[in-house]
């Protein structure tokens, strides 16, 4: 199984890229930006609809991710894009993520 373990490394490394190219966005000032790459790395790498990251939960995500050893690129995907969206007034949405970060963090030590 290399080729798994290695396709599944590079995306995790594909998520962190993620992650900082959201923060640098933010730290820049263009939150729009940033919000909308957050919004493309849940479709384009984990096949969520549009909106969707909203309704689901831990459980359901975590099947959606597939290899445990994704769960902490897609928390700080997550947890960038809480920023972002904590910086656009959208506390609501902000603590979700937080809380699916969390999630996937506590699924990834119990892996």
């Amino acid at each position: 199984m290399p080729f798994t373990r290695d396709y599944i490394m590079r995306m995790a490394e594909r998520l962190a890229e993620l992650a900082a190219r959201i923060l640098g966005l933010r730290r820049a000032g263009k939150l729009d930006e940033a919000k909308e790459e957050a919004e493309q790395a849940y479709g384009e790498l984990l096949g969520l609809p549009p909106g969707l990251i909203d309704v689901v939960d831990v459980a359901t995500l975590a099947s959606l991710v597939g290899a445990p050893e994704k769960y902490p690129g897609v928390a700080d995907v997550l947890e960038a894009d809480a920023a972002v969206l904590e910086d656009l007034g959208d506390g609501a949405r902000a603590a979700r993520r937080r809380e699916l970060a969390r999630g996937l963090r506590d699924r990834a030590t119990d892996a």
